[in-house]
């Protein structure tokens, strides 16, 4: 069976080529110009109806300056319908939707990305 939560975060990492994981990394506590971005996904809810399911994803960009966050967050709303995911079980990507969290404690800006998919979870 067949994880989408694991295949967002790969896709995600192809597409931004940041670190991507489902929690910010350990040294993530405060922002500074040396920062490197990161992507946190989590799945926010969706249907299970074996087998199939419709996952919804909200995607994180965090950076230390928000252009970086807004643009990262672009990208993956874009490649929500110019790139996606390339993996047999992924039938539909829906249109995406964006929001800007702003800054947050520790002086990351964060944009978020909410991914709804379509999966066969059989492999």
């Amino acid at each position: 069976m067949v994880s989408s939560l694991e295949l967002v975060c790969r896709w995600v990492r192809s597409v931004l080529g940041v670190r991507v994981g489902t929690y910010p990394p350990p040294a993530s506590t405060t922002a500074t110009d040396q920062s490197e971005p990161f992507a946190v996904v989590t799945r926010t809810g969706g249907e299970v109806d074996y087998p199939h399911e419709s996952p919804a994803f909200a995607v994180q960009v965090w950076a230390a300056d928000e252009a970086t966050a807004e643009t990262d967050a672009y990208m993956v709303a874009i490649a929500c319908r110019t790139l996606p995911p390339d993996d047999g079980h992924v039938n539909a990507v829906l249109a995406p939707s964006l929001l800007s969290y702003g800054r947050m404690d520790g002086g990351w800006f964060v944009w978020q990305v909410n991914v709804n998919l379509e999966v066969t979870l059989r492999d």
